[in-house]
């Protein structure tokens, strides 16, 4: 059974990497139930992705922050979306 385990290290990764590219997932929720299922769905793409160490090193050496997210993110197209 997958597990709300495997989610827990993927949230915290998508989270700093939203923070590390400035934008708000919250902004996402503002969109009532089409904005969950849409973080939902990124949830999932993240949760699946096999990087996360690549994922790791990239959040490492951009701490002060990057214009978009890591070129194999599954979620580069979400979070570039969310962009004001």
């Amino acid at each position: 059974m997958f597990g709300l385990r495997k989610f827990e290290p993927h949230f915290d990764l998508m989270h700093k990497m939203a923070d590390t590219v400035d934008v708000s997932l919250e902004k996402v929720l503002e969109a009532g139930d089409s904005g969950a299922q849409r973080l939902r769905s990124a949830m999932m793409r993240c949760a699946f992705c096999e990087d996360v160490n690549g994922c790791q090193k990239f959040l490492e050496d951009n701490k002060d922050g990057a214009p978009e997210p890591m070129a194999t993110c599954p979620n580069k197209n979400f979070l570039m979306g969310l962009k004001d």
